[in-house]
């Protein structure tokens, strides 16, 4: 107990936001971050695409920033394998 009478142990207050979801700016993140892919491939972020247009823009991307290719383009081979990272990241979550 504390001098007030009250149980403190393990208490330290409401902090603002308490007992509300994160749900939403989870939510709100993932969004952004399906749109940020649709465009890296410049596909329409709002879900005009199909698995065929993605498959059809994801290898063509593919080829053009695989470390291989890019690298003999003037990329560094580290961008470059960064690069290709992020595209396979962004078609993974799409």
């Amino acid at each position: 107990m504390d001098q007030d009478g009250g149980d403190s142990a393990g208490h330290f207050g409401e902090l603002p936001g308490d007992g509300e979801s994160d749900d939403h700016a989870e939510d709100d993140f993932a969004t952004m971050q399906v749109r940020q892919a649709a465009t890296m491939f410049g596909l329409n972020p709002d879900g005009g695409f199909n698995e065929q247009n993605l498959n059809q823009r994801y290898r063509r991307m593919a080829l053009l920033l695989h470390p291989d290719a890019a690298v003999r383009n003037g990329i560094s081979s580290q961008e470059a394998t960064a690069m290709f990272q992020q595209l396979g990241n962004a078609r993974d979550l799409l």
